[in-house]
């Protein structure tokens, strides 16, 4: 039986598109792939930006590496893309989600360039308490499985599995089993992830106060409100914040609840930049 891969096809390689005066670099999240942030992209680009989008090593194609990598590598590559975009001079507009918003915070930490900055759902740290074991539980548990008790009759997961996983057939019983048990996260990198959080939640008041823009789903489960305005506090510059009332984790994907006013506002704020910036 072929062993179900996530990440399949083209979608979901590192991309650069337009051809604008600066650019913008967006940094996906865990354990996601450029793929989700090309809604971004798109409207960046129809505001004048030239975009990147890099693949963090252990993600995408290289999920068999996964569990060997360590959060400062996906730290390390946010710098290096950050710091090929400005090689022109031009200026830089780093956009981060999630994972890739805490990444993005670190890597401007090491000193890596950003004139302005996009924090969308900036993970910092796990809702539940029990992601403190995770130091121990990468010694003694291999993996989890994310979907084995999943309502795989959801449409929003449906669509988030197709993405991740290609065109399968999630009516037919075998399929559904072998996504329940198949698909699986190693513990290291869960507890990486959390190392990366943690990190990005000590930096962020060292950070030089540049124009950011924060955006936050109220009925996000995974990067949670209330840790979200607290990070804003450390933040310096009197960050912009943006909520959305009915948005939850999946606000990257077309057709989700604030979808649209997160690509609009992200467009005034890039349009701004430009103006600032040019």
């Amino acid at each position: 039986m072929t062993p179900m891969l996530p990440f399949p096809g083209p979608l979901h390689q590192p991309f650069a598109h337009g051809d604008g005066p600066a650019t913008a670099v967006l940094v996906h999240g865990f354990p996601g792939t450029p793929a989700e942030v090309r809604p971004l992209a798109a409207a960046l680009v129809a505001v004048g930006w030239r975009v990147r989008a890099p693949l963090l090593p252990g993600f995408g194609p290289d999920w068999g590496t996964l569990r060997e990598r360590r959060w400062t590598e996906w730290r390390d590559e946010v710098a290096r893309a950050l710091a090929t975009a400005a090689e022109s001079g031009a200026p830089v507009l780093a956009v981060g989600f999630s994972m890739g918003a805490a990444l993005t915070m670190a890597a401007l930490e090491t000193g890596a360039p950003a004139d302005a900055m996009v924090l969308i759902a900036p993970f910092t740290r796990y809702g539940d308490r029990r992601a403190l074991l995770l130091p121990l539980l990468r010694r003694v548990l291999s993996d989890v499985r994310p979907y084995e008790r999943a309502d795989l009759d959801d449409p929003s997961l449906r669509a988030e599995l197709t993405e991740k996983l290609g065109a399968v057939d999630l009516d037919d019983p075998a399929t559904r089993d072998r996504v329940r048990n198949e698909v699986r996260v190693p513990t290291a990198a869960l507890d990486e992830l959390r190392r990366a959080g943690r990190h990005a939640w000590r930096v962020a008041p060292r950070l030089a106060a540049r124009p950011t823009m924060v955006v936050q789903g109220l009925r996000d489960t995974t990067v949670v409100p209330e840790t979200t305005v607290a990070l804003v506090h450390r933040l310096r510059g009197a960050p912009r914040r943006l909520m959305l009332g009915g948005a939850d984790h999946r606000v990257l994907s077309p057709g989700a609840p604030g979808h649209d006013e997160l690509l609009r506002a992200l467009q005034r704020f890039g349009h701004e930049q430009l103006g600032r910036l040019g």
